[in-house]
């Protein structure tokens, strides 16, 4: 492990977040996203966000 370039998949693991927060922004394509899958803003602002965006940086990390 002495050869692995650490920066490079911090910012492998981070582009997939950068490209997920653009990508279901409201102005962009969360409206239609929510109205798709019948999320509402209450229903939102009861996940545990920390939760989910450690979740999915471990999950980018691995991919």
């Amino acid at each position: 492990m002495e050869n692995v370039n650490w920066l490079s998949l911090i910012i492998a693991a981070l582009v997939p977040m950068i490209v997920g927060f653009i990508y279901y922004a409201k102005p962009l394509f969360g409206k239609a996203w929510m109205e798709s899958i019948g999320m509402t803003d209450e229903k939102a602002k009861e996940a545990n966000m920390p939760v989910v965006f450690g979740i999915s940086l471990v999950m980018a990390f691995l991919l």
